[in-house]
C-alpha cells in the first residue's frame, strides 16, 4: 500500500502553497483509505501484507514514481522536481484540471529549461 510513500514525496517536492494544501489532502484521504482497506481486509480474513502479482506490479510503479521525484529533487532545481511530482505523483487526482491551474509552471519549465 503505497500510496502514502508516492504522496509524501510529491509533497517533498511541491513550493506552492495551494497545491501543497491539496496533495496533502490526498495523502490524508490515502491514509485513511489505507486503514478502511486493512480493516476490511482483517475482518474477512485476508492478510493486509499478503503478496499478489498486482501488488508487486504496483509496487514497482510506486518505487518508480517516489525515485524519479526523489531524482527531479536532487537536481537541485525546485520547479522541475515539482513539476515531475506532479506529473508522477500527486497529478493522478484531476491530473488535466492541475495542469490547465498550473500551466505558468509548465511553460516555464519546458520555455528554454527542459529537464
Amino acid at each position: 500500500m503505497g500510496g502514502v510513500q508516492v504522496y509524501t514525496t510529491a509533497l517533498a517536492c511541491v513550493i506552492n502553497d495551494d497545491l501543497k494544501k491539496e496533495w496533502q489532502k490526498y495523502l490524508d484521504q490515502t491514509k485513511n483509505h489505507e486503514q478502511v482497506v486493512r480493516n476490511l481486509f482483517g475482518k474477512v480474513g485476508l492478510d493486509p501484507e499478503g503478496e499478489t502479482p498486482g501488488r508487486a506490479v504496483v509496487r514497482h510503479l510506486g518505487k518508480g514514481l517516489v525515485k524519479a521525484m526523489l531524482m527531479a529533487q536532487q537536481a537541485g532545481h525546485p520547479e522541475e522536481a515539482e513539476l515531475v511530482s506532479l506529473l508522477l505523483g500527486g497529478g493522478r487526482h484531476e491530473r488535466g484540471r492541475i495542469m490547465h491551474d498550473h500551466a505558468p509552471l509548465f511553460a516555464g519549465v519546458f520555455n528554454g529549461n527542459p529537464f
